[in-house]
């Protein structure tokens, strides 16, 4: 029996080492199959990581253009802002200038027209006074001469009354006489 357990000892030994064989060849081509396919990874990685490099370094790159125009533009700004800055002073300058000149010019010319608007407006309100003081004084003249002409139409009046009176006397004055007159040629005939 030990020999029966030995030889079944040495068959599964050697069972085993050959299942073993076996399956260290499947695990061996299992990790060749892995190995590979790490590679394949590996490699797409690698691809993949030149590529983002690749892109990072134009990005980098472009990156680095467009600064480098903003810098310039941002000087051209400071240059452009700095003459456009002493123009606005040389011109403010000169606008001053121009309008003190102007003000210089014009200031006797302001004060010439003030004064004759001034005498102008004394003028206007003197003969405003003299056309009222004459206007009093002929309506005080015109009623002086409506009274003068009511005192001449009273004597008139009165004068009229007086013909109408001398009139009327005068009618009987001829009636008188003609009735004398008749009462003559009456008595001449008698």
């Amino acid at each position: 029996m030990k020999r029966h357990f030995f030889t079944l000892i040495v068959l599964l030994v050697i069972f085993f080492e050959g299942l073993s064989q076996n399956v260290d060849s499947i695990l061996m081509n299992d990790i060749q199959k892995v190995n590979q396919k790490m590679d394949r990874v590996i490699n797409s990685l690698e691809m993949k990581n030149e590529v983002l490099l690749k892109e990072n370094n134009s990005l980098l790159v472009w990156n680095k253009q467009l600064m480098e125009k903003l810098n310039q533009i941002e000087n051209q700004a400071e240059k452009q802002y700095a003459e456009n800055k002493t123009i606005l002073i040389e011109e403010n300058q000169q606008l001053k200038n121009a309008i003190g000149n102007v003000n210089k010019n014009i200031k006797p010319k302001f004060i010439a027209l003030y004064v004759l608007l001034g005498v102008a407006i004394l003028l206007i309100l003197y003969l405003l006074i003299i056309l009222r003081i004459s206007r009093r004084e002929s309506i005080e003249y015109l009623l002086s001469q409506t009274d003068g002409l009511s005192k001449q139409n009273h004597e008139i009046i009165e004068k009229a009354k007086d013909l109408k009176k001398i009139k009327k006397n005068l009618k009987e004055l001829i009636k008188q006489q003609k009735a004398e007159k008749s009462k003559k040629k009456k008595k001449k005939k008698k």
